[in-house]
């Protein structure tokens, strides 16, 4: 980052906490932004989101900017911070604790595993690990509830008035602050020396103990045609979806957006990336035409018949609720009917034709899910199989959607990692991912023969790897 902040943060942070609560505020600044056009986008959504001009140190747009949130994994910013401050040699080891990986919920380490503390930066803020953060908190010489302390006197002499913490991974909903706390946070970050380029990583690849660790950047927006110049999202179940980056658009001009509480992922890209379209005065015929085709390759939209007949198989039809591992469900593995959680008593009895449209209709959000994740030409089997993962899991395989982004070769074991129940590998879940693989690769025969034993698919899928389209 060639420009500085220096001197501009103070007065950033008075102006951002300034803007009122769920209001919507502008300041003209440049005429070629129709900043009337970016106010109405933000009449579309129900988060809260604040737009910086950092050369003038002016809002351009904001709504709700003020109200405290949970900011979930933005967390890390701070704690980032406070371990780059601290000196700390990147080359220092840290031995990985059970402690660290509990409950972790998203983590590429294990138990034992050694690590370094640049290692550790990087699959904190590219990949939002959650254990990372933890171990990075131990790094530095001192215990975590004294690293926690730092993180919230560093964040008061920021001036970020409304953001407290409590732990340093962002999993703690206590953690809050407000869209215009992150904004001045984030003015902090893009002049740190080091900050900058640890935070405008779009994909890291490093080696822990045997295994090659391949980290996608959560922001997906670095697939797109946009200059990212530092970026951190996070989600959990209370704040919801978020993001705040810094973008540089084509007259080279930078600028600070932060969305906060997003309900879904796809309106905080959608917002994210209609704010920065009309910051870089694009019109929406220019990067909405044929996206899908231009920019990531042929791709299917739906599931195949062979691909709905594999879910079938492998799930059980059943026309009352029923409990399983992840709570009470209908249909064909269902845990949501008609947008409400299934329950002992909810649906009380539906009909074999309700459940097939509700299935077809929950099949076109995990479509829409792999086809929002994986930017990549993709045949019909490979999308099928990548359905059917997200269909049992809750969320696509992240293993996999990095190797098809980059056109790397996919392998079974690819599809063996989400294979696990409870941290243990599950057999069941084994013979259906091995059928996965079988479909990903075309061979639909032998994914719906489920006479096939987990060994005779392990004979069917050695030695198979499906090579991928070069981007």
């Amino acid at each position: 980052m060639r420009m500085t902040a220096r001197g501009v943060s103070a007065l950033v942070g008075v102006a951002l906490i300034a803007t009122l609560a769920f209001r919507i505020s502008t300041k003209i600044f440049a005429a070629e932004i129709d900043t009337a056009a970016l106010t109405s986008l933000l009449d579309t959504t129900s988060a809260a989101v604040i737009v910086t001009h950092v050369e003038s140190n002016q809002i351009v747009v904001s709504k709700g900017d003020g109200v405290v949130r949970s900011v979930a994994s933005l967390t890390k910013l701070m704690t980032a911070i406070v371990v780059l401050e601290s000196n700390t040699p990147l080359d220092t080891i840290m031995t990985v604790l059970r402690t660290d990986t509990a409950r972790a919920s998203t983590t590429y380490l294990r138990i034992g595993d050694r690590v370094s503390v640049d290692t550790l930066l990087h699959l904190m803020v590219v990949g939002s690990d959650n254990a990372a953060a933890r171990v990075l908190s131990r790094a530095i010489g001192i215990t975590t509830r004294e690293f926690v302390r730092r993180m919230n006197i560093r964040a008061a002499s920021m001036g970020l008035t409304q953001t407290r913490y409590t732990e340093p991974s962002g999993l703690s909903a206590a953690n809050h602050s407000t869209a215009a706390d992150i904004n001045t946070l984030m003015l902090h970050i893009i002049d740190m020396e080091g900050a900058s380029a640890l935070f405008s990583t779009p994909l890291y690849q490093t080696t822990i103990g045997r295994r090659t660790v391949v980290v996608g950047n959560t922001n997906r927006l670095f697939r797109e045609d946009i200059d990212i110049l530092a970026s951190k999202t996070g989600y959990t179940g209370v704040a919801k979806y978020c993001v705040t980056m810094m973008v540089e658009v084509p007259n080279g001009e930078h600028y600070i957006i932060t969305i906060l509480g997003a309900r879904t992922s796809q309106e905080r890209w959608t917002v994210a990336e209609s704010v920065y379209r009309g910051l870089a005065r694009q019109d929406e015929s220019d990067w909405r035409g044929d996206a899908s085709v231009e920019d990531c390759g042929l791709r299917p939209v739906s599931i195949s018949d062979e691909g709905k007949a594999f879910i079938r198989q492998h799930e059980r039809l059943t026309l009352q609720p029923y409990y399983d591992t992840n709570g009470y469900a209908v249909g064909y593995g269902m845990h949501t009917w008609q947008g409400a959680p299934v329950t002992r008593r909810h649906p009380s009895f539906v009909t074999e034709s309700d459940v097939e449209e509700e299935f077809d209709a929950q099949l076109n959000i995990f479509a829409i899910t792999v086809l929002n994740a994986v930017c990549a030409p993709l045949t019909q089997p490979m999308f099928d199989a990548l359905v059917s993962v997200a269909w049992n899991v809750g969320r696509v395989n992240t293993s996999i959607v990095h190797k098809v982004d980059l056109g790397r070769p996919v392998v079974a074991s690819d599809f063996l990692t989400t294979a696990t129940s409870r941290r243990r590998r599950n057999p069941t879940l084994v013979v259906r991912r091995l059928r996965e693989y079988l479909m990903f690769t075309g061979n639909y025969e032998q994914a719906l023969n489920h006479l096939n034993s987990s060994r005779e698919l392990r004979q069917y899928v050695r030695g198979t790897s499906v090579m991928l389209f070069q981007q």
